[in-house]
């Protein structure tokens, strides 16, 4: 059974249903014949590549929110990240548009990495406050994962992937 998930790497609820799919699938009697395909989705692919302020701040100044209306929203995803063993930190997250981390997930996926890959973003995003527009940190990243750094940053400097996001 292919099962394609479409997700983005800065989208809480995506790090959020990918632990709720991952303990379904942990109690399915058949998971060993489930093939999970991680699909690109840019939620926001106006984001500039990187946001000179907070999340709070971006969706305020640039979508129009009220801030007290973040936070409260911050609150309840954070709250439903908890349900689920997740960390989230908001005040540490670096706005920075997904598209190059989308291509480095592709990269990873030649290598039978992706899922690895998506798992480490995600935690560096929403957990660690780790900037998934910075080159330097995907090919730190890769690193971590198996992958050679420098091969990380030489595709990652072309146009290498964009078709598959």
């Amino acid at each position: 059974m292919k099962i394609e998930i479409w997700s983005d790497i800065a989208c809480p609820w995506c790090y959020i249903g990918k632990r709720r799919f991952e303990d379904a699938l942990d109690g399915f009697a058949h998971k060993d014949v489930v093939d999970v395909e991680w699909r690109s989705f840019q939620l926001d692919p106006s984001l500039p590549d990187h946001f000179d302020g907070t999340e709070t701040e971006y969706l305020s100044q640039m979508k129009g929110m009220p801030a007290a209306q973040v936070r409260q929203m911050f609150d309840h995803v954070t709250q439903q990240a908890a349900g689920v063993g997740l960390n989230y930190d908001f005040d540490s997250i670096v706005v920075a548009n997904s598209f190059t981390a989308h291509r480095f997930l592709h990269f990873a996926k030649t290598h039978g990495l992706m899922s690895e890959a998506k798992e480490a973003l995600l935690s560096g995003h929403f957990e660690k406050g780790r900037d998934i527009g910075d080159i330097e940190y995907l090919a730190e990243v890769g690193q971590e994962i198996g992958l050679d750094p420098d091969e990380v940053r030489r595709v990652l400097a072309t146009d290498e992937f964009t078709d598959e996001v």
